[in-house]
């Protein structure tokens, strides 16, 4: 589900960013893909940086089939997906543990993260909780985080909460799929991120931030205006809608 740039930039950050004690948060990582690629780049760094996969770990009939199945995987019974997943991850289990369940009812331990990467962010409230459980163990000036979903238009809410915190975090790279990168200059506090949760701000405020979002972000080229810009008016023509598959798709939209 990654593109194959997004994929490279994954191993980079585990290659690059990995230390002695060292800790990687990968928040949806289905059954591995990026936690993979995390690994893969620590381990051959030579380091013991450890990876937190969370993510439910279930999957229905329906995605087994157009996506287990047709990458290969053996056709397996029921819907939980955590073995697969430590099998698949085998290679790197020293650098790997695995947190099953929802992630917006996760407890951290408290170790400072290195590198987080977001992708379940599915609403508002979800993304505000997963905001209040990691990033007050983010590193100022230090902490790598990777928006998976920044640009998947039908997740307008995800600028919307890094225009929020735009006086947090440093964009620092675009990598070809949906994805962005950020430098946390500045820790959030536990305090502020109970003020500033995107599912507590009206329409009209929501807007407004995807827009100096899209302005903010002009650096990066065409690519991420045109898909900004798209996320724009699927924001303003559905006000109150919180599910991805329930946005109604903008008019004109490529």
């Amino acid at each position: 589900m990654l593109a194959w740039e997004e994929t490279q930039f994954y191993y980079w950050l585990g290659q690059t960013f990995s230390s002695v004690d060292g800790v990687f948060v990968d928040l949806g990582c289905f059954v591995g893909g990026s936690t993979a690629r995390f690994a893969g780049g620590i381990q051959d760094a030579g380091h013991a940086s450890v990876v937190h996969a969370f993510d439910r770990f279930t999957v229905n009939e329906k995605i087994k089939k157009a996506v287990l199945y047709e990458s290969g995987i053996a056709p397996f019974e029921g819907r939980d997906m955590l073995p697969l997943s430590k099998d698949l991850l085998a290679p790197f289990a020293d650098h790997v543990v695995h947190h099953q369940g929802d992630i917006t009812e996760a407890q951290w331990n408290g170790a400072p993260i290195d590198v987080l990467a977001h992708d379940a962010s599915k609403s508002r409230k979800s993304m505000d909780a997963q905001a209040e459980i990691f990033w007050p163990y983010f590193r100022t000036g230090r902490t790598i985080m990777v928006q998976q979903d920044y640009l998947h238009t039908v997740q307008p809410w995800i600028p919307v909460q890094m225009e929020l915190w735009a006086d947090h975090f440093e964009p620092l790279a675009f990598i070809r799929g949906s994805s962005l990168a950020f430098l946390c200059t500045k820790t959030p506090a536990a305090s502020v991120l109970e003020e500033r949760r995107v599912a507590n701000l009206d329409h009209a405020d929501q807007v407004s931030l995807i827009k100096k979002a899209r302005d903010r972000m002009a650096a990066f080229g065409k690519p991420v205006a045109k898909k900004l810009d798209i996320a724009t008016q699927l924001l303003e023509e559905n006000p109150g809608v919180e599910q991805p598959w329930k946005l109604k798709r903008a008019k004109n939209a490529a």
